[in-house]
């Protein structure tokens, strides 16, 4: 990024958990909505049971919200459980 800086190259961030996202414009998807979108996915196919197995980053809390938006007011309860992304590895 210094030498993009330095440069005086335009450059847009497209990486949502970048520690860059403070100090360059960013484009990325909106989780939250996906998140919104993939609880009423669940709903209408008729599954009554959820359970959320993600990794703890910015992106996957704003999915969460998007789900819970949904599922809170209804009451539903969903178990969630969180791996470290570096286990993947």
């Amino acid at each position: 990024y210094d030498e993009i800086k330095r440069l005086k190259i335009p450059c847009v961030n497209l990486w949502y958990n970048s520690e860059l996202t403070a100090e360059l414009p960013t484009v990325s998807a909106d989780y939250r909505r996906a998140g919104q979108m993939a609880a009423g996915h669940m709903l209408n196919r008729g599954f009554k049971d959820l359970i959320m197995i993600d990794y703890k980053d910015k992106s996957a809390s704003h999915f969460q919200e998007g789900v819970m938006d949904v599922l809170k007011p209804m009451k539903y309860k969903v178990k969630r459980y969180y791996f470290n992304r570096k286990s993947l590895l």
